[in-house]
C-alpha cells in the first residue's frame, strides 16, 4: 500500500533476492509497476549523486549481483488544467508548470495516483552519456 501512495519503504524493507527465468538480460535500469526503478550497479554508480534528492535507495540482490531499488518519493503536482485522465484513471496527457520542475531530475505525481515517473533533460543526458540500457523516454509538456 505504501508503494501506491508514494511513501517511504525503508522501515519495512527486507533485502530481497530473486532470479529471472528469462533468457534476456535486464537493462541497467528497469521500470517496475509504479513509481520505482531497479538500478544495476553501473546505473547506481552513475546516478548516485542525484538519488538522495529523488527518493530512497534500497538494496536488492538479483541473479547474485547487487542491485538497487529506487523508490521515487519526490512528487510534483501536475497542471491539471492542461492534464487529462481517462475513465480508467490512466493519464492520457500530463503537463507540469516549468517553475515547479525547475532543478528537478526524477519525480512522480499524485495526478495519476503516483503510477508514472517523469524526468528532466538532465536525467536523460546522464543516462545517455553513460550508455545505460533498459529505459526509454517520452516528451511531455510544460506550461
Amino acid at each position: 500500500m505504501a508503494m501506491d501512495e508514494g511513501e517511504q519503504l525503508s522501515e519495512y524493507w527486507v533485502k530481497c533476492e530473486g532470479v529471472l527465468e528469462d533468457d534476456l538480460a535486464p537493462g541497467d535500469i528497469c521500470r517496475l509497476q509504479v513509481n520505482e526503478l531497479m538500478l544495476s550497479e553501473k546505473a547506481y554508480s552513475v546516478l548516485k549523486p542525484i538519488l538522495t534528492e529523488v527518493g530512497e535507495v534500497l538494496p536488492v540482490t538479483y541473479q547474485g549481483a547487487d542491485w538497487y531499488f529506487l523508490n521515487v518519493l519526490k512528487a510534483i503536482d501536475a497542471d491539471e488544467s492542461n492534464s487529462h485522465q481517462n475513465e480508467f484513471s490512466q493519464v492520457d496527457k500530463i503537463a507540469f508548470k516549468s517553475c515547479d520542475i525547475e532543478g528537478q531530475t526524477v519525480w512522480t505525481s499524485p495526478f495519476g495516483h503516483y503510477s508514472y515517473l517523469y524526468c528532466s533533460e538532465r536525467f536523460v543526458e546522464l543516462v545517455q552519456v553513460a550508455e545505460l540500457t533498459g529505459i526509454a523516454f517520452e516528451q511531455i509538456d510544460t506550461v
